[in-house]
């Protein structure tokens, strides 16, 4: 089952978030939204439980580059 995550990040590690994002593979893809203010980007992300952890590793693995 799906359901709405959220984090906040900021303006460089979002771009990366997303550019690393669009090189995964996901069951159906993988549907976001971002808002944003100043330096900072809210991501609400629609995932299942086993995409949830891809995305953590994306995380860490941006949080690394920056």
């Amino acid at each position: 089952m799906k359901k709405w995550y959220n984090v906040e990040l900021n303006k460089r590690k979002a771009e990366l978030f997303v550019e690393q994002l669009e090189k995964v593979e996901f069951s159906d893809g993988f549907c976001y939204e971002v808002s944003g203010i100043g330096e900072l980007r809210h991501f609400e992300l629609y995932l299942e439980d086993h995409e949830v952890e891809t995305c953590n590793l994306v995380l860490d693995f941006v949080n690394c580059l920056c």
